[in-house]
């Protein structure tokens, strides 16, 4: 229970660790629920094999509730997102070009094709190839993919229908359950005033710490900021 005079004396500062502390045990990876993106050990995306983890969907659910509690709050959490998972909340579409941190490796493949002409030798459908219950299976990307050949004429629509496909493989479930959590706390027509950047910002902060910026909006007391500090020029 809370303490009476805590309470009285929030000011914000143990709602934000609050937030801070549940955000990094939530979506930390160790927990199954999140993986860290395909680059780096900095930002974090929902993982495929979440299905591991028992009562997924409620975890999901929670994690989304977080967020909109996060957001509605202004209270920063103590995790980066991939571009796509910040896409995912505000319900955009994905183009390739978010695909650069996602997924480096299909990025390069897709501008490949974008920039080449399409060789019709290889013999390229709207057709992928996935892993499902240990088998390696075909799905078709739009009905009767395996009949239509990729050629200059539409290679851009099947670039985008690889993007939409490589970004939701594995984790459609997930991300339902993750929205429902969020839309419980926050209307999404509210969510449509954010861009993916102000969505970022609000919920993680800023990735690079500009001295300079504290300087100027930081309130000194008692203090000469000028005899105890030295900030590069």
């Amino acid at each position: 229970l809370p303490h009476p005079i805590s309470s009285r004396l929030d000011y914000g500062g143990p709602s934000r660790e609050l937030f801070y502390l549940l955000s990094r045990e939530l979506f930390h990876p160790y927990y199954g629920l999140f993986e860290y993106s395909a680059p780096d050990q900095y930002t974090v995306q929902i993982s495929p094999h979440s299905h591991l983890v028992q009562q997924e969907m409620q975890w999901m659910e929670l994690a989304g509730r977080v967020l909109g509690l996060a957001l509605l709050h202004r209270c920063l959490i103590d995790t980066f997102f991939t571009r796509t998972f910040y896409k995912m909340l505000l319900e955009q579409p994905v183009t390739v070009l978010d695909l650069q941190e996602f997924d480096p490796e299909f990025y390069r493949s897709m501008m490949w094709i974008r920039e080449n002409p399409v060789d019709p030798s290889l013999g390229m459908t709207f057709v992928v190839t996935e892993e499902e219950n240990g088998q390696v299976v075909e799905k078709e990307l739009l009905p009767n993919g395996a009949e239509l050949e990729v050629a200059d004429q539409n290679k851009e629509e099947f670039i985008s229908l690889m993007v939409k496909w490589r970004v939701e493989r594995g984790i459609q479930r997930q991300s339902r359950a993750l929205l429902r959590g969020l839309h419980q706390i926050i209307d999404r027509d509210f969510l449509r005033v954010f861009t993916v950047d102000q969505v970022e910002l609000v919920l993680s902060g800023s990735r690079e710490i500009d001295l300079e910026d504290w300087r100027k909006n930081t309130e000194y007391r008692v203090i000469n900021i000028d005899r105890y500090f030295a900030l590069p020029a």
